[in-house]
């Protein structure tokens, strides 16, 4: 197929310009997907870390059993194949 339906008048054909908008629903599709995912790590990142960036204090880390802080924190380094667990402190109770 011809890039242009009639080189005089030099416009695209139908079905070049419905493959352009194909295209670029899918790449909004794909972005949308990212933005969502980029809204849900940020929620979850609120739920572990306080507003300095740091783990809440109900909240602890283990890494391999071990608690995170007892280590270099969450800067502790990882090769890979460890076990990693987060586990939020229930607080409260009976007065």
């Amino acid at each position: 197929m011809p890039l242009f339906a009639d080189r005089g008048k030099r416009h695209a054909p139908l079905q070049l310009v419905e493959h352009l908008v194909e295209g670029h629903a899918a790449r909004l599709q794909h972005h949308q997907q990212m933005v969502e995912q980029v809204r849900g790590l940020a929620h979850q990142r609120l739920l572990v870390l306080d507003e300095r960036g740091e783990l809440r204090r109900l909240v602890n880390v283990y890494v391999d059993g071990v608690d995170a802080r007892d280590r270099d924190g969450l800067g502790t380094e990882l090769t890979g194949g460890e076990e990693i667990r987060l586990v939020a402190a229930i607080a409260g109770g009976l007065r």
